[in-house]
């Protein structure tokens, strides 16, 4: 295929795509070189160095097509244990993980993520946790430290968002907007103050907000692997992005989830950029 920029024989896809919140790729080798499709054994078309940013169009098993410099090519990202671009996206910040069984239970947790890094966490996480967990949501780890939730935070964050729908909320009245829509959500009151306490700073200092609770995206890419299996599991995550100024946006539904026998309640989020 040919380009507008002079791109003879470069494998163009069908369907192009910039990621939905520009983030960039930085290269971590000192010679990266540019292929005209998504393997090695393409002809080589331009070389990168260290540093040079790429924007992410479309991926194919570990290949990222991308345009610079008024060219397009595709580049390796990570194949075989070997990460040829670093994400310079955002992060998922602080899940708060809380275990509330029927009565005294010897329970283990396991993440499986399939978008981002895992970052801190604590207990320190491992190879997972193995906690006991008590009907009250106390916890006790295996050399007797006392925690209310387990913690973690991820990295280079490259799940793609659903905001297509969501709430506009003022930032001056961000407080009385997450105590309701918190409690649909099905978060008890100690859980709702808990993540008010994190994140009402945050959406305050802007004018607007856009804020989304995210669904499917979130749980298929941050997998949960409870042992005993939990009756009930509500995990929100909440995304939001800065506005200047009141936009239109449809509204979100918003369902809650009763609970019942062992229950598991995470939450969550995220800031996106304007």
């Amino acid at each position: 295929t040919t380009t507008e920029s002079g791109n003879v024989g470069v494998y163009i896809p069908d369907d192009l795509f910039e990621h939905p919140e520009n983030y960039p790729y930085s290269v971590l080798t000192d010679t990266l070189a540019v292929h005209s499709g998504p393997s090695f054994e393409d002809p080589v078309i331009d070389i990168l160095g260290k540093g040079n940013i790429v924007y992410e169009y479309q991926t194919a098993n570990g290949w990222i097509f991308t345009s610079y410099s008024g060219k397009c090519g595709w580049v390796p990202y990570y194949i075989d244990g070997i990460y040829y671009l670093e994400f310079m996206g955002g992060g998922i910040e602080k899940p708060a993980l809380y275990l509330y069984p029927e009565e005294k239970t010897e329970v283990s947790v396991k993440l499986k993520l399939s978008t981002s890094e895992l970052g801190t966490t604590y207990p320190k996480y491992n190879d997972g946790w193995s906690v006991t967990a008590y009907p009250d949501g106390s916890l006790v780890d295996k050399k007797g430290n006392h925690y209310d939730y387990l913690f973690w935070e991820a990295k280079k964050d490259r799940t793609v968002y659903d905001t297509s729908e969501g709430f506009v909320v003022k930032g001056s009245e961000a407080e009385e907007f997450l105590k309701e829509k918190l409690a649909i959500l099905g978060l008890n009151e100690n859980e709702r103050n808990e993540f008010i306490v994190y994140w009402l700073p945050r959406l305050e200092e802007n004018d607007y907000n856009l804020v989304t609770f995210q669904t499917d995206c979130y749980t298929e890419a941050n997998e949960l692997h409870i042992n005993p299996k939990p009756d009930t599991v509500i995990r929100v995550f909440m995304t939001y992005k800065p506005l200047k100024e009141k936009i239109k946006v449809p509204e979100q539904r918003l369902k809650g989830t009763a609970r019942k026998g062992f229950t598991v309640v995470e939450w969550g989020g995220a800031e996106l950029p304007q």
